[in-house]
């Protein structure tokens, strides 16, 4: 078993002050990647494109492994289940969002001497 205290490692606190190295980017020839951006395919996002309409699926190759092409344990119809759902609630919170009727909750008002009451600020 290998060990990871200081003791295995005679010279663990002669190596250099972590403080002091560089900050750690990658290399001029790497595309920025912004994780909140959707992926795109073929200049579509990849949550348009028809799975079944690929002319090479090559997750079905031999050998292949379907993790190299879908996350989460994902497979070729879950994904597509996937996709229309996701369509299916951004339809719904569109219209959500443009029939939304700006009301007050109601707030309640309580006194020493009397029972507590609604009140509906309009």
């Amino acid at each position: 078993m290998v060990s990871s205290t200081p003791e295995a490692y005679p010279n663990f606190e002669d190596g250099p002050d972590p403080t002091t190295l560089p900050p750690i980017t990658a290399p001029p020839s790497h595309p920025a990647i912004d994780p909140t951006a959707t992926g795109m395919l073929e200049g579509r996002p990849v949550f348009e494109v028809d799975v079944a309409a690929l002319a090479d699926k090559a997750w079905r190759r031999p050998g292949s492994d379907i993790s190299d092409w879908f996350n989460y344990g994902f497979d070729e119809i879950s994904w597509e289940a996937y996709c229309y759902r996701r369509r299916e609630l951004g339809d719904l919170a569109a219209v959500l969002k443009t029939n939304v009727v700006v009301r007050s909750l109601p707030s309640l008002t309580c006194n020493l001497y009397s029972k507590c009451s609604f009140i509906m600020r309009v």
